[in-house]
């Protein structure tokens, strides 16, 4: 009897650093139990403007650039700071 995949739903921010922190731990998981496991990913959050945005020292785009690389840094995966000038959300600013 063939068994049943675990269903595994991951929503994720792609601005959002801490999201991309869990990277390496989603990595571990599908490399030991992968066969056993069906990831959806579902994008959201997606900030839409940062007039909006009032999440402590994070008020532009510098400070989550600052942020990312902290965090990058901290968990190891790399997270490219810079990058985020060049979001759909960030441009225009």
């Amino acid at each position: 009897m063939k068994q049943e995949k675990i269903r595994v739903i991951y929503f994720t921010d792609p601005i959002c650093s801490s999201c991309w922190t869990v990277e390496p731990q989603l990595r571990k998981l599908l490399v030991e139990y992968g066969n056993n496991i069906a990831l959806e990913y579902h994008m959201g959050g997606l900030l839409p403007s940062w007039d909006m945005f009032t999440s402590g020292p994070i008020t532009k785009p510098a400070d989550v650039g600052r942020l990312w690389d902290e965090l990058g840094a901290r968990s190891e995966m790399p997270i490219d700071g810079p990058v985020v000038f060049f979001l759909p959300s960030v441009q225009g600013l």
